[in-house]
């Protein structure tokens, strides 16, 4: 009987270890996000997007067909590894 008590026992110390979340979840993960790695993401995003302005491409990246799309990300790393 006393495994018994230490597996209750044990149960009870490994749940307490864990909090309940009060709010949303899409509120904690928004409070988890790195700052630096969306300041970077945004940045990212801006040059990528002047890369396809420079390419004369109008269309916006989410816009802009998943073939082509392709193509002008593997020139944009290329030139991006290049600098």
């Amino acid at each position: 009987m006393q495994t018994a008590s230490y597996n209750l026992q044990t149960v009870v110390e490994i749940s307490s270890r864990f909090i309940t979340l009060v709010e949303p979840i899409e509120h904690y993960i928004q409070e988890q996000q790195n700052k630096n790695t969306l300041s970077k993401t945004r940045r990212d995003v801006t040059l990528l997007s002047e890369f396809l302005k420079q390419k004369k491409e109008t269309r916006e990246v989410k816009e802009t067909d998943h073939h082509e799309l392709n193509k002008y990300l593997c020139e944009f790393f290329k030139v991006q590894n290049e600098n």
